[in-house]
């Protein structure tokens, strides 16, 4: 909605596999405990701030990288989904029109940019997932746009999944190559595989 400044149903997080983080951060896993928690932590405060990429990551003053803010979090399917709101501000920002550039990529090309959490209050715990890691969260600090995000692999609107599992163009290769067939249900078929092969 260009007049209103909103892009509705934000991929914020996806369930499965992240991807290594942008500050080489680990693989880990996103389960359905995961989403619940991010849902809940986007809703207890009402609204997360939202910025252009991880300031932090850089050392910068995130004043002029503010794009506004995340609201209205659910879950549908594998995703935890919220309403991005961009302010009238951020179409006279330091770094030019931020407000029509986000706009125009979820309407253009929503696959080739998405969103990342940002929270000092996660932690990593042992799990019987895939990386041997899931993630839990207490509260959110921003939900940053950013052009690879590691939890949404195909960008800020959809993901491919089969079943409940995730796949990347990459691992659906590879478990059609172990033997899934283009419907089976990935999640069962990766469960059947022995170690050797899971490690692949």
């Amino acid at each position: 909605d260009h007049e209103a400044g909103v892009i509705g149903n934000v991929a914020v997080i996806t369930a499965g596999t992240t991807k290594p983080s942008g500050a080489g951060d680990s693989p880990f896993d996103v389960d359905r405990v995961t989403l619940e928690q991010i849902r809940d932590a986007i809703n207890r405060s009402g609204r997360v701030r939202s910025r252009i990429t991880h300031p932090e990551a850089t050392g910068e003053d995130a004043i002029d990288r503010i794009a506004v803010h995340f609201t209205n979090a659910r879950i549908e399917g594998d995703r935890v989904l919220a309403d991005f709101h961009a302010g009238k501000f951020a179409e006279h920002t330091p770094r030019g029109n931020v407000r029509a550039f986000l706009l125009g990529l979820a309407e253009d090309a929503p696959q080739d940019a998405g969103v990342s959490i940002v929270s000092s209050s996660y932690a990593t715990v042992p799990s019987e997932t895939p990386t041997g890691r899931v993630l839990r969260i207490e509260a959110l600090d921003a939900i940053d746009w950013v052009g690879e995000p590691a939890a949404n692999p195909a960008g800020m609107l959809s993901a491919t999944t089969t079943g409940n599992f995730l796949m990347n163009d990459k691992q659906r290769a590879l478990l059609i190559e172990l033997g899934l067939s283009a419907d089976g249900d990935a999640s069962k078929f990766y469960d059947a595989l022995g170690d050797e092969q899971k490690s692949r």
